[in-house]
């Protein structure tokens, strides 16, 4: 409903909930399940935990109602001090608003992230997919590249950046290259790479 309360739960069997189709989105269940839950509990509570706040931008965000999982992510940004918390908000934020089809906001929300922890290339490599987005290959390139100068192994802390090949789209890995990479990429698409 609009109003956003839960008015009834069905149980479904597993077997009944199955997805046939090829691309289906088998979290769905999940992020409908987690939202009903926890936004009842963070009604009814006297205190609202800041974890249940980012669970259910998280629930928003697989759901792919991006206004709403920003707001969820603000509300953590406003109420928790731990470190983790604050950058992984922020570069939800982020992420969100590119998916929402809004660079520019994605790209001052992962400078808002790399100002939170100047060490995580993270909030570099989300600046190189804004940049992408808005077709300024260059800057793309360049903050590809200092996210990768951090020289933290990226698939350690978090399997969802893997490197600039995932922010870049295989620039730098198809031709081997390694200094050359703006070159690369004017051979692959000729001289419209300019910012």
């Amino acid at each position: 409903p609009k109003s956003g309360q839960v008015t009834e739960v069905v149980r479904i069997s597993p077997d009944e909930a199955r997805i046939s189709h090829k691309h289906g989105r088998h979290h769905i269940y999940s992020d409908i399940r987690n939202y009903a839950i926890l936004r009842n509990a963070h009604e009814t509570a006297e205190w609202k935990d800041p974890r249940w706040e980012f669970y259910l931008g998280n629930a928003c965000r697989g759901l792919k109602r991006w206004q709403e999982s920003i707001d969820w992510y603000t509300r953590v940004l406003q109420r928790s001090g731990s470190q983790d918390d604050r950058l992984a908000c922020a570069l939800n934020i982020g992420f969100a608003f590119l998916l929402f089809g809004r660079p520019w906001r994605g790209l001052d929300w992962f400078f808002q992230a790399a100002k939170i922890d100047t060490r995580d290339p993270r909030p570099f490599y989300g600046m190189a997919r804004a940049f992408f987005e808005l077709k300024r290959y260059r800057d793309c390139l360049t903050y590809s590249q200092i996210g990768q100068g951090l020289g933290l192994e990226l698939g350690r802390r978090d399997r969802t950046f893997t490197g600039d090949k995932l922010m870049v789209h295989g620039i730098r890995i198809p031709g081997g290259y390694h200094g050359n990479e703006l070159g690369m990429y004017q051979e692959l698409v000729g001289p419209e790479y300019r910012n």
